[in-house]
């Protein structure tokens, strides 16, 4: 048989008061397990933006970025004596998958580090990257400053989506803004790339922001929306904003692959709300 890299899943569910339901217990262990579309279908649960956005886009960064991964796992493996092709070919994908796991690791403690500097507290900073976030510190102190801010909020769309917001609130200019975090390794020389889908993500997490407000939040509308990609690669550290302003645009784009996303899984999220 030959070897060959399995996707891992990575669908996330949300109730139809924005509630994360990521997993269910299973009936034959008692034991937790991830959410799927059978238990969406029973629960009238509505699938996350990301994974929206991800069933309709070929994400041509991640896949540039596997390949990358996966051609230095190739070159710096060093061979086993009478090991064959595809045994080699297996720790290539074992060494890819432990990177790509570092890689979120990573991300996830950049997040981490963000939200409690937001939130006034003093994260230690992560090495490495401390270059990069010195300078997410200056861009937060100069940009949202200490006005009102919510940070991973979960929140679900009549649209028919749901979605984890990194960041919205008020900016120090008074404006109503949403924002999200990117880490990314921009090698030396290059600058970082804005995919299309960091917009569509923005747009349909400020669709769902301004339908919240009705229950009380305090941002009634969003006026700016900010992707920020903080630098993991040691030699290239950084931090690179871009403001989206095609808000209408956007989000319309968004719609196209919800739609898509409904056909493709014959379940319509939105008959659940």
């Amino acid at each position: 048989m030959n070897a060959k890299v399995t996707p891992k899943g990575d669908s996330h569910w949300y109730d139809k008061l924005g509630n994360p339901q990521y997993t269910v217990i299973a009936k034959g262990t008692g034991l937790p397990r991830k959410s799927n579309l059978t238990d969406a279908r029973k629960a009238g649960w509505v699938p996350s933006v990301t994974g929206i956005i991800s069933g309709a886009d070929a994400k041509p960064g991640l896949v540039a970025w596997l390949q990358d991964q996966a051609i230095d796992a190739a070159l710096t493996l060093p061979r086993i004596p009478g090991e064959s092709l595809e045994d080699f070919k297996r720790r290539v994908m074992v060494d890819m998958e432990a990177h790509s796991e570092q890689a979120m690791e990573l991300g996830n403690r950049i997040h981490t580090f963000a939200e409690d500097y937001v939130h006034g507290n003093a994260p230690v900073l992560i090495p490495g990257v401390e270059e990069s976030l010195r300078q997410l510190q200056t861009w937060v102190d100069c940009t949202v400053g200490n006005r009102y801010v919510r940070t991973e909020r979960s929140l679900a769309s009549v649209a028919g989506f749901g979605g984890r917001c990194d960041i919205y609130g008020i900016l120090k200019s008074g404006e109503y803004f949403a924002g999200d975090w990117k880490s990314q390794n921009v090698k030396p020389g290059n600058k970082p790339i804005f995919y299309d889908s960091f917009a569509m993500q923005l747009a349909a997490y400020s669709k769902a922001i301004t339908e919240n407000a009705v229950a009380g939040d305090d941002v009634p509308w969003i006026d700016r929306r900010f992707s920020v990609v903080i630098g993991t690669n040691p030699l290239n550290q950084g931090v690179w904003v871009k403001e989206w302003e095609e808000q209408v645009r956007d989000y319309a784009a968004f719609l196209n692959c919800l739609e898509l996303w409904i056909y493709r899984n014959n379940y319509d999220p939105r008959s659940a709300l």
